[in-house]
């Protein structure tokens, strides 16, 4: 150990000689940080620099033994490097609000997060656990440190976020966790419902929450019981039905059940749910409403004599669902491939099942947004991108420059295109000629240089020609 740093440590040492050494100590050689943490514990360090250490050293400046009396003389001194802790993440982070009752309350985001992990001593905790000033009580509710008896206090704490911050403890007790499922406020409930695992019994006494916002969530959650579930079936309100049709929990059976639900959201989540039956599905395909027959065109669980149905539905949407899900067959796509909506050619350009025939025909449309895709798709041949190598439209071609089958005739050609982002996919493949990475390494564009360095297939030569 240093002497300054043994006289940082030294409980003998004067406010003044622990001031100099505070002041100095970027110039000395051994560690600072060692010193300030020396600092932060001496019990003669001045109020005005353990405030000031508070910002990285928060849990060494609590462990100072001077902190009872230092509250007898300044008791805002808790809320002062409470401020001071906060002002660190004011750079780094954005800002979240809460609100209690009208009142906006500021505070900065994940701030809470890092404090909770804060390994301060039991005499702050103590000394914070009936202070004024709501996010010091916060601060104790959230501290992996707080002992069980101070989490069962705040948790009747009258001011909202204190009482959020218990239920984010992981600590909390699950008696402590049922008293707060009943909580009038609803920030505090939602944060039961958003913990990571909420225990079952939690989410049970929630899902008889007058608030529909409540049943919502729980009618959405992972850990939600089949039996609740079942419940949550018949809520009154949509949301919650929508939030039980999407739960991958709910039943088969409760599913066949919201596949008739008068709302359409409902129908909908029961589509998209991975539990839905060929059955559910076969019932849903003529739905009256637009976006469930849609849902049921895109599910990968969708039968092929549905598939065949919906590719003739009216609505472009629907049509252009079927051209893009995988299990469609290829006389639909054949069909689709001369729909008169481009949404639908362009899906049929686009899914990687799509043959190379279909793709051919593609390659010709008057749409270059639809060219552009098939110069996309893996399954497309070498003679198409040969072809699409020379489109006028400058998307197209740097597509095809950007395709792992696009033969070395075509890189050439495509290496004097007018577009920089052409010349850089041509500069990236891994199937351009060494005589064109040189051409393209000599070249101005840095960016281009850059692309040409960057190619695994690119000659160490080369590499370090454009190093220097």
């Amino acid at each position: 150990m240093s002497d300054n740093l043994k006289i940082a440590a030294d409980p003998n040492t004067t406010a003044d000689k622990l001031r100099e050494i505070f002041a100095n100590r970027w110039q000395i050689a051994e560690s600072s940080g060692e010193i300030d943490t020396a600092i932060a514990t001496n019990p003669n360090t001045p109020p005005d620099i353990l405030i000031e250490l508070a910002a990285y050293y928060f849990a060494e400046v609590t462990h100072n033994r001077v902190l009872p009396l230092i509250l007898l003389e300044d008791p805002n001194f808790i809320a002062k490097i409470h401020q001071q802790y906060c002002y660190r993440f004011e750079d780094d982070y954005e800002k979240e609000y809460f609100y209690y009752g009208d009142e906006k309350l500021e505070d900065v985001y994940q701030y809470w997060d890092c404090l909770s992990e804060e390994l301060v001593s039991d005499v702050f905790l103590e000394l914070s656990l009936n202070y004024p000033d709501w996010q010091i009580r916060s601060l104790v509710a959230i501290n992996k440190q707080t002992p069980v008896d101070f989490l069962k206090q705040l948790a009747s704490d009258k001011h909202c976020h204190v009482r959020k911050m218990v239920v984010k403890n992981e600590n909390t007790p699950i008696s402590v966790l049922k008293q707060l499922a009943t909580d009038e406020d609803e920030q505090v409930k939602s944060e039961l419902i958003y913990l990571r695992n909420t225990p079952k019994k939690i989410l049970a006494i929630l899902a008889k929450d007058r608030e529909y916002s409540i049943r919502s969530n729980v009618a959405g959650n992972k850990n939600t019981s089949v039996a609740v579930l079942k419940k949550l079936a018949s809520d009154r309100s949509s949301d919650v039905r929508s939030g039980v049709a999407g739960n991958k929990n709910t039943s088969v059976a409760v599913l066949k059940k919201l596949a008739s639900d008068r709302h359409p959201n409902v129908r909908w989540n029961v589509v998209n749910n991975e539990n839905i039956t060929v059955s559910v599905l076969e019932s849903l395909a003529s739905d009256r409403h637009l976006s469930v027959r849609s849902s049921v065109a895109g599910n990968k669980n969708t039968p092929v004599a549905i598939l065949e149905t919906l590719a003739t539905d009216e609505d472009e949407n629907v049509r252009m669902n079927v051209a893009s899900n995988e299990n469609t067959p290829v006389a639909v796509l054949e069909t689709l491939a001369t729909d008169k909506n481009e949404e639908v050619r362009k899906s049929i350009a686009g899914n990687k099942n799509t043959p190379v025939a279909i793709l051919e025909t593609l390659a010709r449309d008057p749409c270059s947004e639809i060219r552009y895709r098939v110069a996309k798709n893996e399954n497309i041949s070498v003679s198409v991108l040969k072809r699409l190598a020379t489109d006028d439209n400058a998307r197209v071609r740097n597509s095809v420059a950007h395709n792992k089958k696009t033969p070395r005739v075509s890189l050439v050609i495509l290496a004097s295109d007018r577009s920089s982002d052409v010349r850089s996919g041509v500069a990236r493949h891994k199937n351009t000629p060494v005589s064109v990475l040189q051409e393209l390494a000599n070249q101005k564009s840095y960016f281009l240089r850059e692309a040409v360095k960057k190619n695994k297939s690119t000659p160490e030569e080369i590499k370090k020609q454009i190093r220097r």
